[in-house]
């Protein structure tokens, strides 16, 4: 089910990186309180001209590109080029892909540790990982990265202007079917919210 406000779904800012859903003791704060998995999908727009100067632009992360977080990161590592990952503690699922430029993208990540990771592009399964990778993790008593960002890595100062323009972004606590995926791409795209 679409989880509740403060979760379901946000509209955010197109000017400005921000924090939302920062609640420690649920799926959006970590997910380790996701024992069903996770489905996270939302709407962005890439830059024609990319930023070739820059190394690596976050579009949505909540800790798992951290060594002592566990959650998911989305970003863009080169170019065209992407990089979604799902952590949680030594175990890392991780994909890479090449997004076209021009319009609006639908953009959806599936995970639970029985399946692994499945990421759907507008609607439709693009790369997928199946087994985990072992990873570097440092256990914390408190989840340090507790908040989703969007527009920057969550473990990074806020300033300047977002890395790329989100549109409508939802979660849900569980993992979506292909066929709901390829549904709710369909809504999620220019809907206000």
């Amino acid at each position: 089910h679409l989880l509740k406000s403060p979760l379901g779904k946000f509209k955010p800012s197109t000017w400005k990186p921000q924090a939302i859903w920062t609640e420690p003791h649920n799926c959006s704060g970590s997910i380790n309180h996701c024992p069903s998995g996770f489905t996270l999908q939302l709407t962005f727009q890439q830059d024609v001209q990319g930023y070739p100067d820059l190394p690596v632009r976050y579009i949505i992360s909540n800790g798992g590109q951290n060594s002592r977080g566990n959650g998911y990161y989305i970003r863009q590592i080169r170019d065209k080029y992407f990089q979604i990952g799902v952590a949680k503690d030594t175990q890392l699922w991780q994909v890479e892909l090449s997004l076209s430029w021009g319009g609006p993208t639908h953009l959806a990540l599936a995970w639970s540790e029985e399946d692994g990771l499945k990421v759907y592009v507008d609607g439709f399964i693009a790369a997928s990982a199946a087994q985990s990778a072992e990873r570097v993790y440092t256990p914390v008593s408190v989840t340090p990265y507790r908040e989703v960002t969007i527009g920057k890595a969550n473990d990074e100062v806020y300033n300047g202007y977002p890395d790329v323009h989100i549109g409508t972004i939802s979660l849900t606590d569980s993992v979506i079917s292909n066929q709901n995926v390829s549904a709710l791409a369909n809504t999620l795209t220019g809907e206000s919210v």
